[in-house]
C-alpha cells in the first residue's frame, strides 16, 4: 500500500475522508453532479432547467460521504423533513420559522437540501462541511455564499462552510 499526500494509506477510510474534506474535491464533485442534474432537468423542460440556480454538497467528516442538494430540493423531492432542521412538537429546529429574505421558505436553499439529506442518512450536524455553487448558465460553477436563512441556521452549527456566509 502506498501513502497519499495526507500521509494516510490509499484506500483507507482516513484517506477517503481526507480527500472528501478538500474544497477542491468538493468543487469538482459538485460541478459534476450539477451538470448531470442540469441535463436531467433540461430533458423535462427548459423552464425546469432555468429554475435550477444553486447546488450544494454536504460532506460528513466522520465518513467522507457526500450528499448533494439543490435549491427547492426538499420540497421537489418530497424529502423527509429532518427534526434537527425543522424541529418537532417539543424542540425547535435550527432553521428560522419564517424566511428572512425573499425566498418563499427558510429551507428553499441547496444547503438545506444537502444537509437534510446528510442528516437523514445518519450524519451529525456538527460534522458537516458544505460547498455551494451557482448553477445558472452564465455563472455555472462560481462559488456562492450562503444566504441569511442558511447563515442563521448553520453558522456555528456545522463544522465548515467552504464558500462563505452572508454578511
Amino acid at each position: 500500500m502506498s501513502k497519499n499526500s495526507s500521509g494516510l494509506f490509499n484506500g483507507t477510510l482516513g484517506s477517503k475522508i481526507a480527500e472528501a474534506l478538500k474544497p477542491s474535491f468538493q468543487q469538482k464533485e459538485l460541478k459534476s453532479w450539477a451538470r448531470k442534474e442540469a441535463i436531467n432537468l433540461f430533458k423535462i423542460s427548459k423552464r425546469q432547467r432555468d429554475k435550477f440556480k444553486t447546488a450544494c454538497v454536504a460532506v460528513d467528516e466522520a465518513t467522507g460521504n457526500l450528499y448533494f442538494g439543490r435549491n427547492g430540493g426538499i420540497d421537489k423531492n418530497k424529502s423527509h423533513h429532518n427534526t434537527v432542521l425543522f424541529g418537532d412538537l417539543h424542540h425547535p429546529g435550527v432553521l428560522p420559522t419564517k424566511s428572512l429574505n425573499k425566498y418563499p421558505t427558510p429551507w428553499n436553499c441547496a444547503e438545506s437540501d444537502a444537509i437534510n439529506n446528510a442528516l437523514n442518512s445518519g450524519a451529525k450536524l456538527e460534522n458537516i462541511h458544505i460547498y455551494t455553487i451557482d448553477t445558472t448558465k452564465n455563472h455555472f460553477g462560481k462559488i456562492k455564499r450562503s444566504c441569511v436563512n442558511c447563515t442563521v441556521a448553520y453558522k456555528g452549527n456545522i463544522r465548515r462552510n467552504n464558500t462563505g456566509w452572508s454578511n
